[in-house]
């Protein structure tokens, strides 16, 4: 095949390119933003990001049976149909069940063992993520015990621990994580110290004290956090109270202004997309004299005996707050979801890490090749007809071996015609594998004029 041509040595460049994505998620009165839109179609959640762009916009039909036109039962020749089923536009995935025990989300595994082997079982589309903000409550460290007698003291205490699993499970699964960090700084303390006859009763504050863990899904950040890029702002009644910020690029969390100022009130788990913001002191300008004087809200939505929401503090404990249902496992009931923090707004920035493999190709077009096209009309007109004096067989296929080519090199002059000379116009480069597939065309915006002493390089690149 003459007319492809083997990428040399030096033509072909594997580069690795590295984007900093920006995200700004606003949070207010039970709803959140991405980016300060409000709207990213139909199906979409607000305040979320789409995983594959399947039934944006799509709407379900209406109930009944396809092309039936009148009221049920309905017959259509075959069968009469007595209710009505629902049928829909919308994009589905599915799987079979086998004896994988495989299943979706939104499937629990009892309803999937009740279904016959080769049932179609459903997912549902569209795939949507965002951010989640949790309360995680305080709660002391289980006392060591080390008889397994079921009297009534163990049975405390192995309720004891049962409880502590159930509110700080979160917080223990991320220990080892946070404790992989403690090499940036020493705010990165998962550790539980204290000893004596009781057990282990005394431990570090991401142990047993108050944490607000804010999870960011890897959708938004790639492969990680870029290092110094998270800005935590605190607004009050359209006044910002304070901003936390990685100003040492370490993890730390710091806030820049108000009554905090300059302390560490949180960290960031950069690789996994995790804040937790640990620090309880006030949020916004005070001198600390008249509690009174703090910004309050009702950032826990928890009820009076008056029957209106509790009013809080203002504190880093409660960032994220936008909603009350997002408290935590102890608070978090129906009745504590009614109220919404209605003073207080808060934004979240930070920059994701996308590492974006590139292929770079150099095509050559040297002079005296590529000189020839597959185009028809590049055969002189006056002898369109080699086409019909072409021999073929079952075994064989052969063409004129003299077949003039047009001559399209224009001339200033009338009724002159220029010597002949190829001209050829390129307008697609085809990219083959070893085994002569085709697996790419680049095509030019505009056709490039190519003559027999001309010499071009085409610079391709494929993003994977």
């Amino acid at each position: 095949m003459s007319y492809l041509h083997k990428f040399g040595s030096e033509d072909i460049f594997n580069n690795t390119l590295e984007t900093h994505p920006e995200y700004d998620f606003t949070m207010y009165s039970g709803s959140t933003y991405v980016n300060n839109e409000s709207f990213k179609g139909g199906n979409i959640p607000t305040g979320s990001i789409s995983l594959y762009e399947l039934n944006v916009n799509r709407i379900s039909a209406l109930s009944g049976h396809l092309g039936s036109s009148g009221p049920y039962p309905y017959s259509d020749g075959d069968r009469t149909i007595d209710t009505p089923y629902n049928w829909t536009y919308s994009v589905q995935s599915y799987l079979v069940k086998d004896g994988n025990y495989n299943t979706f989300k939104n499937i629990t595994s009892a309803q999937s063992a009740q279904q016959d082997y080769g049932t179609f079982l459903e997912g549902a589309y569209p795939l949507t993520s965002s951010i989640a903000r949790e309360y995680i409550f305080p709660h002391a460290l289980p006392t060591k015990h080390d008889s397994f007698e079921l009297g009534d003291d163990n049975l405390a205490r192995e309720q004891e621990t049962d409880l502590y699993f159930r509110y700080r499970k979160r917080m223990i699964a991320l220990g080892t994580t946070i404790n992989d960090y403690k090499r940036y700084s020493p705010v990165y303390d998962y550790s539980i110290v204290g000893t004596g006859s009781e057990g282990l009763d005394i431990g570090s504050g991401l142990v047993t004290g108050s944490v607000n863990l804010i999870s960011i899904p890897s959708i938004f950040f790639g492969s990680g956090i870029e290092k110094g890029s998270i800005s935590l702002k605190f607004y009050y009644t359209g006044s910002l109270l304070d901003e936390a910020k990685d100003i040492r690029k370490n993890g730390e969390l710091i806030s820049t202004m108000g009554y905090a100022s300059g302390s560490v009130v949180g960290m960031a788990l950069y690789d996994e997309g995790f804040i937790l913001l640990t620090s309880s002191a006030p949020v916004g300008p005070n001198d600390g004299t008249t509690a009174n004087q703090f910004a309050r809200d009702a950032y826990t939505g928890t009820r009076v005996s008056t029957g209106v929401a509790q009013q809080d503090v203002a504190s880093w404990l409660y960032f994220g707050s936008y909603r009350s249902g997002a408290l935590g496992q102890r608070h978090g009931t129906q009745e504590n979801r009614n109220y919404y923090p209605s003073a207080s707004l808060f934004r979240m920035s930070f920059r994701g890490t996308n590492k974006v493999p590139t292929k770079t190709m150099f095509a050559q077009a040297k002079s005296g090749e590529v000189n020839n096209s597959q185009n028809p009309t590049w055969v002189s007109s006056s002898h369109a007809e080699w086409q019909d004096t072409s021999y073929y067989n079952s075994a064989s296929y052969i063409e004129p071996k003299q077949v003039p080519i047009k001559n399209t090199i224009q001339s200033e002059y009338h009724n002159y015609e220029e010597s002949f000379e190829k001209q050829v116009f390129i307008s697609k480069l085809g990219i083959y594998d070893e085994d002569k597939n085709l697996i790419a065309v680049a095509k030019l915006a505009n056709p490039v004029l190519k003559k027999e002493s001309d010499a071009f390089t085409f610079k391709l690149k494929m993003d994977f």
